[in-house]
């Protein structure tokens, strides 16, 4: 696959991959200033597939349960929110489709925002309005 797109931890196009070099773990410095570790760039459709992958798992496997609690300690949705910022596309695509809740948390979870309006808190619908119009403000819906 030599010659795919690599996305850095932001879904920035970082470079190019090829060649036979190691990969590199990059220590960052979270919002609170905590550091973190960043996986290697993977392509956009190695994000892709491991979203997919973790939605569907997270999905058949907490569909029944309405523990917000239980839903976001499943190790497919950690996995998720461990995508950082090339999920938020495929999390807005989500909650496009009907989903909501816990994937609005995943979104602020990521990105360190909440476009969701005072009045509009407690109201799925409006919530989700309020980060789709995000994700338009911000060029990725």
């Amino acid at each position: 696959m030599g010659g795919d797109r690599m996305l850095d931890d932001h879904g920035e196009r970082a470079g190019v991959k090829g060649g036979s070099g190691g990969q590199r773990w990059e220590k960052k410095t979270g919002a609170a200033g905590e550091p973190y570790v960043v996986r290697p760039g993977r392509t956009a459709a190695q994000v892709e597939a491991e979203f997919k992958h973790h939605f569907a798992k997270w999905v058949e496997e907490t569909g029944w349960v309405s523990n917000y609690g239980v839903l976001m300690s499943h190790p497919s949705y950690l996995a998720i929110v461990g995508l950082g910022l090339p999920a938020v596309p495929y999390l807005l695509e989500e909650i496009r489709r009907g989903g909501g809740g816990a994937l609005l948390a995943a979104l602020e979870a990521i990105t360190g925002e909440n476009p969701v309006l005072p009045e509009h808190e407690g109201s799925s619908e409006q919530m989700v309005a309020d980060w789709l119009a995000w994700g338009r403000a911000h060029g990725i819906v």
